[in-house]
């Protein structure tokens, strides 16, 4: 009976076993509603979720409706085969989630040739899986961000294979932070995906374990970013040097050098919850005020930074670093932010104390 209105959908969402949709009766109703070449050509956006299920070789059958589905820009799927018949080349935005190979984030991406929005899931990801991979550019793709969860690796040897001129807005996500070494190769391969695309991002949200210095190398590149989101396996390179590079000179000499000078919010989070937090790492809060005040005392042809937000949480059973850290942010820092917060400072505090 749902097959029976298709031609009348706009918006379709399922969330059936994949078992379901293979078998025999199943694949019945699917071609005793298939009919006109018109049945879906109102069908904008489509997505599907297979529960816990194993996926196998082939394309289930409610995949053959989409066929006709010349409107269709936007696909959900919560697991991806590149035998799944879908019209990948005519989208516009993409959300996959549960990849668990790195050659599938490049089979999603080389299928979809227009596509300008992606979001990508990744529970596991290997080094070893690549041979033989082509490069892909993606002229059109101004949103893309990679969540990598709990993966043993950062995907520093995904973006060699990319070309993506037009991103303006770019994240990745981890739970766990790399080895150093390997934060230093995701640093070096995100600044050549940069310089090989010549895009100019405005938005950028990290969370992957890297060092000051490589967040500076990257930030060299972005003079245009006006979003900067540091989650918390970031928050190892908010250290006092970065903070003196982020904090703006007004000699007229520096002016060219400033580090995104045009940047009106800056997210950071410190959580010792999720990540450890080297003692010897956590800045001089003085800095940080110092920082956010250099970001506000602009001309006038800047905007300047209008969003500042901190958190910071320390463990139950007491990282007492952090939390003595946090009371000298309150005594040295908070009171400064709150008189830049009374002239117009939007300010965020989140202080676990």
């Amino acid at each position: 009976m749902l097959l029976d209105s298709f031609n009348r959908w706009f918006n379709v969402s399922f969330n059936l076993s994949y078992r379901i949709l293979q078998r025999s009766k199943f694949k019945d109703a699917v071609k005793r509603a298939q009919a006109p070449s018109s049945y879906t050509t109102l069908l904008q956006s489509f997505a599907i979720s297979f529960g816990d299920t194993h996926i196998v070789r082939g394309s289930p059958f409610l995949f053959e409706l989409l066929s006709t589905a010349s409107q269709l820009e936007s696909l959900y799927l919560d697991k991806f085969s590149p035998d799944f018949k879908l019209p990948f080349s005519q989208l516009h935005e993409l959300n996959v989630r549960n990849l668990d190979r790195s050659v599938q984030i490049l089979e999603c991406l080389s299928m979809c040739h227009d596509l300008q929005e992606t979001e990508l899931s990744c529970l596991s990801l290997r080094h070893d899986d690549l041979d033989g991979a082509t490069g892909i550019r993606l002229p059109k793709l101004h949103t893309f961000d990679l969540c990598l969860a709990a993966c043993n690796t950062n995907g520093h040897h995904i973006f060699p294979y990319l070309n993506l001129p037009a991103l303006r807005d770019f994240g990745i996500l981890m739970d766990e932070a790399r080895p150093q070494e390997e934060a230093t190769l995701l640093s070096h391969s995100l600044q050549d995906l940069i310089t090989r695309s010549g895009c100019q991002l405005t938005t950028l949200t990290l969370s992957t374990g890297l060092s000051d210095k490589d967040l500076v190398q990257i930030l060299s590149l972005t003079p245009n970013l006006s979003h900067l989101d540091l989650g918390h396996l970031e928050c190892r390179a908010v250290t006092n040097s970065f903070l003196e590079k982020m904090t703006l000179s007004h000699e007229r000499s520096d002016a060219g050098h400033a580090l995104v000078p045009h940047l009106t919010y800056l997210h950071i989070l410190f959580d010792a919850f999720e990540c450890e937090i080297p003692p010897a790492s956590l800045p001089t809060p003085s800095l940080i005020l110092a920082m956010v005040k250099s970001r506000r005392m602009l001309d006038r042809d800047s905007e300047g930074l209008q969003t500042f937000c901190l958190e910071a949480y320390h463990t139950s059973n007491g990282f007492s670093q952090l939390q003595n850290w946090v009371l000298s942010l309150i005594r040295d820092a908070e009171p400064g932010l709150r008189e830049l917060e009374e002239d117009g400072l939007e300010l965020d505090l989140y202080l676990d104390y």
